[in-house]
C-alpha cells in the first residue's frame, strides 16, 4: 500500500523506489517484527496480497515496518512541506535506525 498511499502512478516501480531511497539514507527496514498485528489487517485485506497469498501452497508472512531516518524526516520537512506544518508536531514520530556494529 505504500505506492497507492503515496499517489504513485507506476506502482511496479515501488520496490526501486524504496531501493533508492533506502541507499540514499532517507528510510531504514525495521528487521524486528511489529508488535501489533491488527495494523496488517487492511494491508493483507488487499486483492493484491490475498492473491499473492492463495498462489502457493505454503505461505510465510513476514510483517515489518519502514521508517524515516533522522535525515529523511529533515529532507522531508525542507522539501515536502511548508513551515508552519514542519514546525508543528503535526509530522508523525519514526524511529530512529540502530546503530550500526561492526
Amino acid at each position: 500500500m505504500v505506492g497507492p498511499r503515496a499517489g504513485l502512478r507506476y506502482l511496479e516501480q515501488v520496490p526501486s523506489y524504496l531501493n533508492n531511497l533506502f541507499r540514499l539514507g532517507l528510510v531504514w527496514f525495521s528487521r524486528e517484527p511489529v508488535h501489533d498485528h491488527m495494523e496488517y489487517q487492511v494491508l493483507e485485506a488487499q486483492p493484491d496480497v490475498l492473491a499473492a497469498l492463495h498462489s502457493v501452497k505454503f505461505t510465510k508472512v513476514v510483517r515489518r515496518s519502514i521508517h524515516l531516518t533522522p535525515f529523511g524526516e529533515e529532507f522531508c520537512k525542507l522539501a515536502l512541506v511548508d513551515e508552519a506544518t514542519a514546525a508543528s508536531d503535526a509530522l508523525p514520530e519514526h524511529e530512529s535506525p540502530p546503530d550500526m556494529e561492526g
